[in-house]
């Protein structure tokens, strides 16, 4: 994390998060197994999120190994709430952090999050971030973007929907992601099934404005 100017003329802190600090689970077991994610973490709290190792058959090729984060049906089965999707937020006790503006990540989707080989799969994911309404400090309004991640064909054909291989792709968010209170990822599509469905995230990129 380091200290720069932001747009405003404020001083604020960015971040380019590897989750490589983090306790994943021993290479091979599945994500479920990792511990804990601490939160606050960086400024931000996580919910519905666990650290995950890079997997021993390189199915899935993480941005900056060895760790990402992931979210899918081994933490929504298991929490008993596989509905809600995934967030980050400011929203945490004793957050000294007014909002933060997200610029880019690098993400995937897998089919088979319980096991321990997860098989890269074409996804499309809405995001969501909520930021309080300039014109009306008590309510909030919602920013929407959506990202579409193919995985690499074998035949180079693009006739194959599930593959062997595949690298994470790069996303850049849209200058309305600024001034967040609040970001949830939803997978909204699939060549398998979202409920079925694995989305890792790596080389999280985003600046905090504090109080």
């Amino acid at each position: 994390m380091s200290e720069i100017l932001h747009r405003d003329g404020a001083h604020a802190n960015s971040s380019s998060l590897q989750y490589d600090d983090l306790a994943a689970p021993p290479l091979g077991l599945p994500a479920i197994l990792g511990g804990p994610f601490p939160n606050p973490y960086q400024d931000l709290a996580y919910s519905r999120w666990l650290v995950a190792g890079a997997d021993p058959e390189g199915l899935l090729n993480f941005a900056s190994p060895p760790n990402a984060i992931v979210y899918g049906v081994a933490k929504g089965l298991t929490s008993g709430d596989a509905s809600s999707p995934p967030s980050m937020t400011i929203a945490y006790p004793n957050s000294k952090i007014a909002s933060f503006d997200v610029l880019s990540m690098r993400f995937g989707c897998v089919v088979n999050t319980l096991g321990n080989v997860a098989v890269p799969e074409g996804c499309n994911i809405k995001v969501v971030g909520t930021k309080v309404d300039p014109g009306d400090p008590s309510a909030t309004q919602s920013e929407l973007t959506a990202f579409g991640f193919t995985p690499d064909t074998l035949l180079g054909d693009g006739t194959v929907s599930l593959e062997l291989a595949a690298n994470m792709v790069e996303v850049e968010f849209p200058p309305t992601f600024r001034e967040l209170t609040n970001m949830t990822i939803e997978i909204i599509q699939s060549t398998t099934l979202p409920l079925i469905t694995g989305i890792y995230v790596d080389n999280f990129n985003y600046e905090t404005l504090a109080t």
